[in-house]
């Protein structure tokens, strides 16, 4: 039986009757078989000191120590009272058996109420697996810890070193769905022993054995970049949040990482994924303020780093990036051209007919009157290309580039332009003279081509039009890579210590990736079609 089945069987079998516990059976199990303690953060009634004594019968060795601490706890509660007869003979020394430095698996609940003595002895234990008995050091034979609380230990009361050690640490919550909280009043008490396979449980050696195996396990590049995206959101974070700082110790992240190549192990791999990588939400929280940002930050991360080749086809993006910028310099204009320009004292222009209107004195037969005619003369006038799509009036003008004052022109800043003519003429009423304007607001858009084509050779053409193939072509194949490894990771994506919904995060995201894939595809077929369709001028 490989691992994967084996630890499936067991979690089954140890989670069985309790309700929306699944996931802290698992993963507190996880941290024992990796040789590391718990921590369980919640209320009192919510099975922890169950899930402990269960978690234990996955160990052949099951010795289990459990204790209720609290500020009168002393020393000779959890790890033995004194031996008198020893004592007589002047050796001081502890009667350990049926105490913490004899046992497997430990639970400590309330753990943050104990003595500073007790909770600097538990260091030592969990560190070096080691227990000071007087004269003699012993061997503690313990897999892990699991402590509770429903606080998180006190900052400046010198426990920062022991929560330190607590690698896995699971919020537990009262049940949350209507049927799970009325299946369990209608269940008949559940018992924390319960029969499990002696096939499926670890014994001392097999635990050694797979701590040994454990170590070999790699860390794939993609979770390596994960967990490199995670420190470096976790310093954005502490920048903003100066009183809710993150502290991830280096210490820490290396145990973090003999979890995540255990899980990966006993899903018989050799190589952490980025499914293991989901893991860290349950490790690198520090309070309750941070456990949620921190969950998303591990979710973000994966989402944004766990596709396969991601950096072939960000470098091929970069590629097909400069390519387009050669083409559009080679077979385009990178501005508006225009179909016909003037020079006007040196300075291009294009010429625009205006047909304006003017006023005409009208004559009778005993000569002028004073009515006029509106009549309309064609004037030609020139408006300088280097104030196209510019905002403000000017001045057009004439043949000699000189500006003419009646007639002006104002973009708006596009290119097409609104062009007012103003004439006067004179008018006598009583002998006083009286000047009158008229405008007249015509719209003029310069013929110009966007994007014309430049001349190039057939042969600069086809090595271009073959060079954009050559792109869609490696684009196919690492697609292809990609699609590949997410068939893969549909199945390895099955990890006993991650939920379902976790795992489809990693799924997700390979699938988003390769809809991504297919904009830059899309590019690379315009880019081609752009050839195909250039037509040299």
């Amino acid at each position: 039986m490989n691992y994967k089945e084996r630890i499936q069987k067991l979690i089954t079998i140890l989670k069985s009757g309790l309700y929306e516990r699944g996931e802290i059976v698992a993963l507190s199990l996880l941290a024992l078989l990796s040789g590391q303690s718990v921590f369980l953060f919640g209320r009192p009634g919510t099975a922890k000191s169950l899930i402990a004594r269960r978690i234990s019968l996955a160990f052949k060795n099951s010795d289990f120590f459990e204790n209720l601490m609290n500020r009168f706890t002393t020393p000779e509660d959890v790890f033995g009272p004194i031996d008198i007869k020893e004592l007589k003979e002047a050796r001081y020394k502890r009667k350990t058996l049926k105490f913490l430095p004899r046992a497997a698996v430990a639970f400590l609940d309330e753990i943050w109420k104990s003595s500073t003595a007790i909770l600097n002895s538990l260091l030592t234990i969990i560190n070096e697996r080691k227990f000071r008995n007087g004269d003699e050091v012993e061997d503690v034979p313990l897999k892990g810890i699991i402590s509770a609380s429903n606080e998180i230990p006190p900052e400046n009361q010198g426990l920062e070193a022991l929560y330190d050690r607590f690698i896995i640490r699971l919020n537990v919550e009262p049940l949350q769905l209507r049927e799970n909280f009325e299946a369990l009043l209608n269940a008949e008490p559940i018992s924390a022993t319960i029969p499990v396979d002696e096939n499926l449980q670890f014994s001392d050696s097999e635990w050694e054995d797979l701590m040994d195996l454990s170590k070999l396990v790699n860390i794939s590049k993609e979770s390596f970049d994960i967990i490199h995206s995670m420190r470096i959101k976790v310093d954005h974070f502490n920048a903003s949040n100066m009183d809710n700082l993150i502290y991830i110790s280096d210490r820490r992240w290396q145990k973090i990482a003999l979890i995540l190549k255990t899980s990966a192990c006993l899903c018989d791999r050799d190589t952490v994924l980025p499914v293991d990588i989901l893991l860290l939400k349950n490790c690198l929280w520090t309070k309750e303020e941070n456990r949620k940002p921190l969950a998303k930050m591990v979710e973000d991360s994966v989402r944004e780093f766990c596709p396969y080749n991601s950096d072939k086809y960000e470098q091929w993006l970069d590629d097909l990036n400069e390519l387009k910028n050669e083409v559009e310099e080679t077979f385009f204009y990178d501005s508006d051209v225009y179909d016909a320009h003037d020079e006007i004292n040196g300075e291009k222009c294009f010429k625009v007919l205006l047909s304006v209107p003017y006023y005409e004195r009208r004559r009778n037969q005993w000569g002028l009157t004073n009515d006029y005619d509106e009549k309309k003369k064609s004037v030609n006038v020139y408006i300088p290309l280097k104030n196209i799509k510019k905002n403000g009036d000017f001045n057009v003008l004439d043949e000699n580039g000189q500006e003419i004052n009646n007639i002006s022109y104002n973009f708006n800043g596009t290119a097409k332009a609104s062009i007012k003519a103003a004439y006067e003429y004179r008018t006598y009423h009583y002998d006083s003279p009286l000047t009158k304007y008229t405008t007249c607001t015509l719209e003029i858009t310069p013929d110009y081509k966007k994007g014309d084509c430049k001349k190039v050779t057939p042969r600069t053409k086809s090595m271009y039009k073959k060079n954009v193939q050559a792109h869609l072509d490696k684009h196919e194949e690492i697609a292809k890579e990609i699609r590949a490894y997410y068939v893969d990771m549909q199945e390895k994506n099955k990890n006993p210590f991650v939920p379902e919904k976790d795992q489809s995060i990693v799924t997700a995201a390979i699938q988003d990736y390769l809809k991504g894939m297919e904009v830059g595809k899309l590019d690379a077929e315009q880019l081609l079609n752009k050839l195909n369709n250039h037509v040299d001028a």
